[in-house]
Formats: structure tokens, C-alpha cells, sequence
């Protein structure tokens, strides 16, 4: 199994802390740009928004090997190195992933991720419509 294959599965295996509603967990997730990542419209992950710019393709799917809904997500090239990068700061500390500025969920980042490819599990069925739709949009 190749290294990008092992890191995504290590991501969607990750122990997903959902947190929308669960004040405490969403303080404690660190943002990459601090408060004003609250304020922004769209999706981030750290401070990298996923959007029409920065996505080659998203899609929801169930999960290959535990049949979880999963938003899968391939990263275009430049987004790749960025994203690479952020999980390399991030290792053994939660990467919030935002939402129209509310922290959706914040999975621990157990190594770097390399090659693009994002799955995120463990959100809700409209959250995973909202994501999906938005990486469709404009930065």
C-alpha cells in the first residue's frame, strides 16, 4: 500500500471529534489563522479553503472498507504542497475543519498527508451536502 493510501486511510480512521455544539472542543481546536478564520465564508482546513480553486474533484461516498459516508476530496496541485505542509505542522494536534466559520469537526492529524487526497467522515448528511456544494464555489 502506497504512502498517500496510508495516510488517507489513516485520516478517515482518525478519532474524528465532531464539535458542532460541543463548545469546549471547538475552543480547544487550534485555528491556523486564529479568530478571523471564524469569520470566513466557505470550508477551510487550517487556514487552506477548499473551494472550486483549490479542489480537482469532491464527492460523497460511503467509505470502502466500513461503508461510512465519507466527503472525499482530490486537492489541484498547488493545494497539494499547501496541504502537505499544514499536516506536517499539524501532526499529533487537531486541523479544525470550518464551515461557513463553525468548526464541523477536528481530527487529529496522526502524520503528514501527502498526495491530495482528503476523506472526511463523521459529519452529518447536510454538512456533507454544504461541503460538497461549496467546493464548487469561487475562493
Amino acid at each position: 500500500m502506497n504512502r498517500a493510501v496510508r495516510a488517507m486511510i489513516a485520516l478517515v480512521a482518525a478519532a474524528f471529534s465532531p464539535v458542532a455544539g460541543n463548545a469546549q472542543q471547538a475552543d480547544q481546536a487550534p485555528q491556523a489563522n486564529g479568530a478571523a478564520e471564524s469569520a470566513k465564508k466557505g470550508v477551510f482546513v487550517g487556514s487552506l479553503q477548499l473551494c472550486a480553486d483549490t479542489v480537482e474533484t469532491a464527492s460523497a461516498r460511503p467509505e470502502e472498507y466500513t461503508g461510512q459516508m465519507v466527503v472525499s476530496i482530490i486537492l489541484r496541485p498547488a493545494s497539494t504542497q499547501t496541504f502537505s505542509e499544514m499536516t506536517n505542522e499539524f501532526v499529533g494536534k487537531p486541523l479544525p475543519i470550518t464551515l461557513d466559520g463553525e468548526v464541523v469537526i477536528s481530527p487529529t492529524v496522526y502524520e503528514p498527508i501527502f498526495g491530495g487526497a482528503i476523506a472526511i467522515s463523521g459529519v452529518t448528511v447536510a454538512q456533507q451536502s454544504r461541503l460538497v456544494a461549496a467546493f464548487t464555489q469561487p475562493c
